[in-house]
């Protein structure tokens, strides 16, 4: 006996999603130790927060991107909840002033931030500006119930205490898939 299915009935299975906003900066920065020296003393603050804590998965925002599928992280890029356990361990991160903004963005609102440094003369991409400048894309991502507002306060703060000059500023949605 031959059983026929009606694949017009059959039900795809549905991928949950959230949504995700989507903050990208593009800005410039003339003095990059002026950038060093504004954003060292956030992430000191920020490592003494964490240091010696074992309830880093009790924060909220660490809790709710544990549920994404695929979070929206470069290769190689750390996550807020690997600064933040690296700060609970009591070790110091060593990093440069780019990746240190990237840092203190993450362990202060628990977003996931991504910057970026260009160099606008070889990269076509990015706007010329002033020698010696460099070009930050600085991206914030945020599920609903994050302190998107709190990642963006300090990072206008950071480029205000820079001088930094904004080019252009970006909000996006998107939908990320949930893991079951």
């Amino acid at each position: 006996m031959t059983a026929l299915i009606d694949l017009s009935i059959v039900a795809e299975p549905r991928v949950r999603t959230v949504e995700c906003r989507t903050v990208e900066v593009l800005t410039c920065i003339d003095d990059i130790d002026r950038l060093r020296a504004v954003v060292a003393p956030v992430v000191e603050r920020c490592h003494r927060r964490w240091c010696g804590r074992n309830d880093i998965d009790a924060f909220p925002p660490i809790g709710r991107w544990q549920h994404i599928e695929r979070p929206p992280a470069p290769t190689g890029c750390r996550t807020p909840r690997e600064h933040i356990r690296i700060a609970a361990l009591g070790r110091r991160q060593h990093l440069d002033p780019v990746h240190a903004l990237e840092a203190a963005l993450m362990m202060t609102s628990g977003c996931p931030a991504f910057v970026i440094a260009g160099d606008p003369g070889r990269d076509a991409r990015l706007p010329r500006s002033s020698s010696g400048a460099r070009t930050l894309v600085i991206t914030l991502f945020a599920l609903d119930g994050d302190d998107l507002s709190l990642a963006e306060g300090l990072l206008t703060a950071v480029l205000e205490l820079c001088d930094a000059t904004l080019l252009r500023r970006n909000l996006r949605h998107d939908q990320l898939a949930l893991t079951d």
